[in-house]
C-alpha cells in the first residue's frame, strides 16, 4: 500500500471522519487554512522532537544497539514521548505515533534498499510527488522541485544561502498559487528550513550520541546527504499536508491534526533517515 493510502487511513481515524464524499471541490476549500504562525510552530515543534530524541540517546547507553530493530524500537519510544507533551487527546495521540513510526520504519529499512529497488535513485521529494501526483497540481510540483533542487546543491557550507532560497520559494508561492494550494507549499519548505538549521547545528551531536568511539570519521560532513535528511522531512511534510487537503478538514478540532499529522510524518521521517546515515557511516 502506498504511503498516501496508509497516511489517509490514518488521519481519517485522527479527524473522527467516517466519509468523505468525492464532490469535486477544491482540497481544503471547506476548512480554515493554517495561519503563518500555525505554519511555523509546526516546524518549531519538528525541532522540538528531535531534540527530544537527541536528548534520550545522549542518556542511553546505545552499546547492545546492533539491529536496526532495536533502535527503531528507542526512537518510536523517544518520539511517542514527545507527542505526549503536545497531544492531550488519546486517540489522536495513538493514530499520530503510527504516522511517526511509519516513517522511522521506511527510512530505516531505506538503508538496505532491498524493497526500493526500483525507486532508489529517486530522492524523498521525489517519490513523494510521483506517490501523490493525482493530488498535486503542476504548479505545486515545480515548486517541490525547486526545494529538492536547492538540497541537491546544498553541502553543508552556506546555510544563509539556502534559508534565504526557500525564503524565496515560499514568497513566490504564496504569490503565484491559490492558498489552498500554496498551503502545502508553505507547510513543506517551513518544515525543510527549520530541518536544515536543526542539523547544520546539532549533526555532530547526534554522531557523538550515536557513536562514541568512531569520532574519526565525522571530521567533515562530505558524507551526510542533506537532500536525504531534510528532504524526507519535506517528503513528510507533503505527504501529510495533501492527506489532510484530500479529506476536508473541518476547523477547530481539525487544525490541531493537521499540525500534528505534519510534525510526526516530518519528525519520523527525519529522525529515521539520519540516523539510517549516520549507522551507515559508522559501520561501511
Amino acid at each position: 500500500m502506498k504511503l498516501i493510502s496508509k497516511l489517509f487511513l490514518s488521519l481519517m481515524l485522527i479527524l473522527g471522519l467516517t466519509s468523505c464524499e468525492k464532490d469535486g471541490s477544491t482540497p481544503l476549500e471547506n476548512s480554515n487554512l493554517l495561519t503563518k504562525l500555525e505554519i511555523q510552530k509546526i516546524g518549531i515543534q519538528h525541532n522540538e522532537a528531535l531534540n527530544y530524541v537527541l536528548d534520550g540517546l545522549k542518556k542511553t547507553n546505545i552499546s547492545n544497539f546492533k539491529s536496526t530493530r532495536k533502535m527503531e524500537k528507542f526512537l518510536n519510544e523517544e518520539l511517542g514521548k514527545y507527542y505526549k507533551t503536545i497531544i492531550k487527546n488519546d486517540a489522536s495521540l495513538k493514530n499520530v505515533i503510527q504516522l511517526s513510526n511509519k516513517e522511522v520504519s521506511k527510512y530505516l529499512e531505506l538503508s538496505n534498499k532491498s524493497s526500493y529497488s526500483k525507486d532508489e535513485n529517486k530522492s524523498p521529494i521525489e517519490l513523494v510527488i510521483s506517490e501523490n501526483e493525482q493530488h498535486l497540481s503542476s504548479s505545486q510540483v515545480d515548486f517541490l522541485l525547486q526545494v529538492d533542487e536547492a538540497l541537491k546543491s546544498f553541502d553543508g557550507g552556506n546555510v544563509t544561502s539556502i534559508l534565504n532560497t526557500f525564503e524565496t520559494i515560499q514568497n513566490l508561492a504564496q504569490s503565484q498559487l491559490t492558498e489552498t494550494e500554496a498551503q502545502v507549499i508553505l507547510i513543506s519548505v517551513e518544515v525543510g528550513k527549520m530541518s536544515v538549521a536543526y542539523w547544520n547545528e546539532h549533526i555532530e551531536e547526534w554522531n557523538q550520541a550515536l557513536n562514541q568511539s568512531q569520532g574519526n570519521k565525522f571530521s567533515n560532513r562530505s558524507w551526510f546527504s542533506w537532500s536525504g535528511v531534510a528532504g524526507a522531512d519535506v517528503a513528510g511534510a507533503v505527504g501529510a499536508a495533501v492527506t489532510v487537503a484530500i479529506v476536508n478538514v473541518a476547523p477547530g478540532a481539525g487544525q490541531v491534526a493537521y499540525g500534528t499529522a505534519v510534525v510526526s510524518t516530518a519528525a519520523g521521517a527525519s529522525v529515521g533517515q539520519a540516523v539510517s546515515q549516520v549507522w551507515n557511516h559508522i559501520f561501511n
